[in-house]
């Protein structure tokens, strides 16, 4: 398997998982646990960094979705 496709798909499951860590940092927000609450944004930026490298080379350079020499057609014209 293709490492950068790999890494991509791991970068976009950090930026969402950096997503959802706002839910429990606006809720200790609410309880006014700020210590927990910059705890949880730390997390969430610590993932969205992580996600933002790791996804940084765009699809169109990974080997994804190029066709493989040998799944060529044989002719051109079929």
């Amino acid at each position: 398997m293709n490492l950068f496709v790999i890494a991509y798909v791991l970068g976009q499951v950090c930026k969402f998982e950096a997503g959802f860590m706002l839910l429990p940092m606006v809720c200790a927000l609410c309880y006014s646990e700020y210590s927990i609450a910059l705890i949880f944004f730390l997390c969430a930026l610590l993932c969205l960094t992580v996600g933002f490298f790791l996804t940084l080379k765009s699809r169109n350079t990974c080997a994804y979705g190029r066709r493989k020499p040998w799944r060529q057609p044989p002719f051109p014209g079929s």
